[in-house]
């Protein structure tokens, strides 16, 4: 019998998150699923909850919890239903599979151990009996998960090894029938599939497990093996092995990496040995003791801590040839003295020991501990002892694995500008010199140990960053002092790109220490250093590693992280650089985090950096030509990039000062950037005597930086050229706007990458649109109406121009058809997202004031060719205009983070309007005249309250047209067929209203079911008189019905 270890499941629920709930029925499917499990840590868990028992481990890559339902079936006690509805509560999976055994089709088609998917489940129970005997079936078809299918469909066998032998199952997906019966009968059979020929086989608990999940919006699936034929030859010979099956090919499933994350489902990481960073004794030793020693040393270990004298350190010896070694650790936030006198008091003196202390900081500066420290051991007669003076741990740790560390691979530019850095805040205050105000936040150990710089592209974030590294590691107030820089903007062209997740700092080390100065260092090694803070992090284009991970990048559990080792050592520090637009998604008021931004170059550092870059006047002259001509100079700050290309037009120019006026198809020629870059490219063109056009150098531009990741090898480089100009590499190498090292060339200037990416998508969306995957790759990341390329596509553009609208509509069906046809989850996201951003620009700039104009211009670039009210594949990704639902529908559509989604108009009769659509984050403050009615059953919602607000509103809405119906009745008792005044009413009737008693008379004058006589009474209107002894009795006529619906929403 296995042995499980019991855990609570408040304790279960507090260590791990439920991937997916593996569903079985009989104690056969049970053993085949539990046979896959492997555990987590020791041993495979077994939890409890109400009458089901869950064994939890691995199942794959995934958490996963095992339940078996107390009965067959779907809807009897303890049968598929009940076990759902009870496992989301006890355990709040991301997804649920249900396994097991089925019965097959038909012999000649399928054969035993064949797999069946559920595409759709086909609940058979449901009908009606005519008067002639026929049977009407009506249960509902719901579908399963389409994630789900996908990745359980991507292949058509399954090999698997059984009984020593190696056997292959065929994998079939279409409908699988669901009902109470347990079938053993072909004839019954037979007649159940004429009614349902598309069904590929049946069980009896899909149907429980749908309504479960259904109404808490979590993904599942159904997948079961043949093992019978229902034909009245019923056996278990085959079952064994039947389950086995269902459950190898389920583990196989599970055992991808990615393929679910698009559901937020991803992998288990196993938990590190020790914190996620440590600066324990224990982790320090193996740098100071030889591996022959360090078993010796760690078995003899004492920790004494009396905080009422604010005593603590660690203690380690070991002997070694008759003499005794020690090693004494001192905390930080300790008396000293009464550190060394618990010391000498409690342990014999070493023959010899070695001393370790961390450093301590005052708002001065640096603490002189060692000093302290020299005197006190003299005076307990320990000085003799202790072996190679006291040693500061940090320097100590430094020395032992920093042997190799390289400073040499960054230096601050000789042309650095340190320009000055604000407050983010409206009224920004003027914070002085970046690189120093930085320089004093990391020597002030108590300040805030969060950075963030925010700022436009080519503002000089990087330029900064790297002025940063260069000062820390040369200065001399803060030696030894190593500088991990991450790039963000090399975060998709990593090595091991597809592998990352990123939740923590160390699986940001993980990631980039290969193309960092310290890939020398081991992860323990980064860890403790970061601790003591011999490691300056500095992080640059966060916006960056968040756009190509995208779900890969936990943004909110990495600041935690952050926030979790300030708590523990508090002396590590970290500055991350980002774009604005980045801003709204970091959303935390710790005061852990200070924000920063960078506005430019002030006039006074425009003639620094011309002094530094142009060495004659007369440069510097042309220099100020060319910022008034193109108007470079924009209010009080310029863009450095800016500045910095209008040096490097001037700089090599002849004496002359020649305007070119060539047309582009690309560039445009009363743009600041584009001005500047047509006059580089085309002093190239004469400079090298190149037989080009400057869109001929233009299109290198995008390969270089579209097709490469702005990152090209010198051989690429070279075939383009000699294959597009007929001309050799070494002109174009010359070019001041690369960077060429020996292997790669690439552009230097990130806002000149991001000016060619915007002019080729404009180019495209003008002129080429039958380019969709180009299209769809540079907008993609537009999706949400924001970003470079999205505002400089409604700058530049006439979206109202007829034209233009003729050819979006083409690339949105271009793009619905390949999202469609897609397979990859990266594929369709991009096709979605990218026609979520073509949406928001054609709106950008449109004269639609009210929601039914937007929504009949969607219908006009969007509708259906067949049907001039329905829009397929409308994806709409953020705070999108609000629009008019009342007399469209909306089929195979995504919605997420539509806040605005609860203030469009839905119609007020029952009427379906989404169909097989998503709904992904999205909150409702109130659900106003939305039903549940206008969402078919094939919708899916994640992360959203839409359906159980609507719930909230339509008990809100009860209680309220309640209180209208007994005001009523109320007041139709009293009155009667009489008429009465107010105050009689009011001291004879109980009637509750915000606006007052006369304020509710007032509403039902103006309904006109009361009438206010001449006389100032109040009496009922004579239509309703027939009525009245109804209406006394709460049964209202269908107009009273109405009037209380409208009483109740004011």
């Amino acid at each position: 019998m296995s042995i499980y270890q019991e855990v609570e499941l408040s304790e279960l629920n507090e260590s791990y998150d439920i991937d997916f709930l593996i569903i079985t029925a009989t104690t056969v499917e049970l053993n085949a699923a539990i046979e896959f499990l492997t555990p987590i840590e020791d041993d495979i868990l077994q939890a409890y909850y109400n009458a089901n028992t869950y064994y939890i481990g691995l199942f794959g890559n995934f958490i996963c919890a095992i339940v078996k339902t107390n009965s067959m079936g779907a809807i009897s006690s303890g049968a598929s239903l009940q076990t759902t509805q009870e496992s989301i509560a006890a355990l709040t999976p991301k997804a649920i599979i249900m396994g097991g055994i089925a019965l097959g089709k038909e012999k000649d088609k399928q054969k035993l151990g064949d797999i069946l998917v559920s595409k759709s489940v086909v609940f058979y129970e449901q009908a009606r009996v005519n008067d002639n005997g026929s049977i009407e079936y009506r249960g509902i078809k719901p579908e399963a998960n389409r994630t789900l299918i996908n990745r359980l469909t991507q292949n058509s066998t399954h090999d698997y090894l059984f009984n020593n032998k190696n056997k292959d199952a065929t994998v079939i997906s279409g409908p699988i029938l669901s009902g109470e019966k347990l079938i053993d009968n072909n004839q019954f059979k037979q007649k159940l599939l004429s009614h349902f020929p598309d069904a590929i086989g049946g069980e009896m608990e899909a149907h429980g497990v749908y309504v479960a999940c259904h109404d808490k919006n979590v993904p599942w699936i159904i997948v079961k093996t043949i093992c019978d034929w229902a034909d009245g030859h019923k056996e278990k010979s085959f079952q064994s092995e039947s389950a086995y099956i269902a459950f190898s090919f389920i583990h196989r499933a599970l055992e991808s990496k990615f393929a679910f994350s698009n559901l937020k489902i991803l992998p288990f990481k196993k938990k590190r040995d020790s914190p996620e960073v440590n600066l324990d004794a224990i982790n320090i030793l193996p740098l100071l003791v030889s591996r022959r020693d360090l078993s010796k040393v760690l078995s003899n270990r004492e920790i004494i801590k009396d905080s009422s004298k604010k005593v603590y350190y660690e203690y380690f010896f070991f002997e070694n040839r008759g003499r005794v070694e020690g090693f004494l650790f001192i905390g930080k936030n300790v008396t000293i003295t009464n550190t060394l006198d618990s010391f000498v008091s409690t342990f014999e003196k070493p023959k010899i020991l070695n001393v370790y202390v961390t450093k301590k900081y005052n708002a001065t500066g640096p603490i002189d501990r060692i000093s302290h420290l020299n005197k006190e051991t003299a005076k307990r007669q320990l000085s003799a002892t202790i072996y190679d003076g006291i040693q500061y741990l940090e320097e100590t740790i430094w020395d032992s694995t920093f042997k190799s560390y390289d400073d040499t691979k960054h230096h601050k530019r000789s042309d650095y500008i340190d320009q000055s850095l604000y407050t983010y805040h409206e009224d920004d205050t003027n914070l002085g010199h970046g690189t120093e105000y930085f320089k004093s936040i990391l020597a002030d150990k108590m300040g805030s140990s969060i950075s963030i710089i925010f700022g436009s592209g080519g503002v000089g974030k990087t330029t900064l960053c790297d002025a940063l590294k260069s000062d820390i590691e040369r200065d001399s107030d803060v030696r030894k002092k190593g500088v991990f820089l991450i790039r963000g903007e090399r975060t998709s062209s990593l090595k091991n790109f597809h592998d990352i997740y990123v939740e923590s700092l160390l699986d940001l080390f993980e990631a980039f220490k290969e193309e960092s100065n310290l890939s020398n260092l081991s992860t323990n090694d980064f860890s403790i250093n970061y601790a003591c803070g011999n490691i300056q992090v500095i992080i640059d284009g966060l916006d960056e590693i968040d756009s190509a991970l995208g779900e890969r990048f936990n943004l909110e559990r990495f600041f935690q992280s952050l926030s979790d080792l300030d708590e523990r050592f508090h002396n590590t520090k970290i500055i991350l650089t980002t774009r604005d637009y980045f801003a709204k998604n970091l959303v935390s008021s710790s005061p852990l985090i200070k924000k920063f931004k960078l506005n430019g170059f002030t006039e006074g550092d425009i003639e620094k950096f011309k002094k530094i870059k142009l060495k004659t006047d007369s440069q510097r002259t042309k220099f100020d030509k060319l910022l008034e001509s193109k108007k470079l100079r924009k209010g009080s700050f310029s863009l450095p990039v800016i500045i910095n290309l209008a040096c490097q037009a001037v700089l090599g120019d002849g004496p002359h000062n020649k305007s070119y006026n060539e047309n582009s198809e690309y560039l445009i020629s009363d743009h600041v950037y584009d001005s500047i870059l047509d006059y580089m490219l085309n002093r190239e063109i004469e400079k090298q005597k190149i037989n080009c056009t400057v869109d001929d150098l233009f299109l290198l531009l995008v390969e270089i930086v579209t097709s490469h990741n702005n990152k090209i090898s010198t051989s690429e480089l070279k075939e383009y050229v000699e294959l597009s100009f007929n001309e050799t590499v070494n002109k174009f190498l010359r070019n001041p706007i690369f960077s060429v090292t020996s292997d790669f060339i690439s552009i230097k200037e990130e806002a000149l990458c991001s000016l060619v990416r915007c002019r080729y998508a404009r180019y495209l969306l003008l002129k080429n649109i039958s380019l969709t995957e180009k299209i769809s790759e540079l907008l993609k990341d537009s999706y949400k109406g924001n970003g470079e390329i999205y505002s400089s596509l409604v700058d530049t553009i006439d979206t109202n121009n007829e034209k233009f609208i003729e050819n979006s509509t083409k690339l949105l069906k271009q793009m619905s058809h390949k999202e469609s046809h897609s397979t990859s989850n990266y594929e369709k996201s991009k096709y979605k997202k990218s026609i979520s951003a073509m949406l928001y620009i054609l709106m950008s700039n449109r004269n639609c004031d009210n929601k039914p104009d937007r929504s009949n211009f969607l219908l006009q670039i969007k509708g259906s060719t067949t049907n001039t009210t329905s829009i397929d594949g409308l994806h709409i990704y953020g705070e999108f205009h609000t629009l008019d639902f009342s007399n469209i529908t909306i089929t195979n559509s995504y919605f997420s983070e539509f806040e605005k989604f609860e203030d469009c108009i839905f119609p007020s009769e029952s009427k379906v309007v989404f169909s097989y659509c998503e709904f992904n984050k999205i909150t409702l403050k109130k659900a106003n005249n939305i039903k549940t009615d206008i969402f078919e059953a094939s919708c899916k919602f994640e992360d959203c309250n839409i359906m159980s607000e609507i719930k909230n509103q339509q008990d809100d809405d009860c209680i309220k047209q309640k209180r209208v119906r007994d005001n009523i009745v109320s007041i139709s008792r009293y009155i009667d067929t009489t008429q009465r005044s107010s105050n009689l009413i009011k001291l004879n009737t109980s009637v509750k209203w915000s606006k007052s008693h006369k304020g509710f008379l007032k509403s039902l004058i103006s309904e006109s079911f009361l009438e206010f006589t001449n006389k100032g009474l109040y009496k009922i209107n004579h239509d309703y008189y027939d009525n009245l002894p109804d209406i006394k009795l709460g049964r209202f006529p269908d107009k009273l019905d109405e009037i209380v619906a409208k009483l109740a929403k004011k």
